[in-house]
């Protein structure tokens, strides 16, 4: 997995049409918030379900984020994780969440992480151990949505 070192586009305008394409196919990570905030998570969601043979999660996922009163950036990609949580637990998917946490698109690597900080079964302790590698992700949003993940821990 090797890291693209280029500069980010001020404008979501300006970011080429090749870029944005690699971005919602999940090719590259994003290099700063305009990038972020012009992937079509509806789209990646959709490309990565397809890629990995669970086309099957898609539809209720998309129930959800249908659902949503208020769809920001962080409440789309919260649900993702959320509801990728529960399939991952409904079917047994464990080898889904690990390519989701070594996924080379940033975004989707923070999906993985909603995805083990919903896990109620997990004590503190074994919750941060589960989310070190995300703490050391080599991206920006990768170690800072951490928190996110985690912040409504029920024990």
């Amino acid at each position: 997995m090797s890291k693209i070192q280029r500069k980010g586009a001020r404008r979501i305008a300006d970011i080429s049409i090749d870029c944005l394409a690699s971005l919602n196919r999940g090719e590259i990570e994003t290099a700063n918030l305009m990038e972020w905030l012009a992937v079509d998570r509806r789209f990646l969601l959709e490309y990565i379900l397809q890629q990995n043979g669970r086309i099957h999660y898609l539809k209720p996922i998309l129930a959800l984020l249908d659902q949503l009163q208020k769809p920001t950036v962080n409440s789309i990609n919260e649900t993702i994780g959320r509801a990728l949580f529960d399939l991952i637990t409904q079917y047994r998917d464990n080898t889904f969440l690990t390519i989701l946490s070594n996924h080379t698109a940033d975004l989707v690597r923070c999906w993985a992480t909603y995805t083990v900080g919903d896990d109620k079964h997990l004590e503190i302790e074994k919750l941060l151990l589960s989310m070190g590698p995300f703490f050391a992700d080599r991206h920006f949003w990768g170690r800072g949505k951490n928190w996110m993940g985690v912040r409504n821990k029920k024990d």
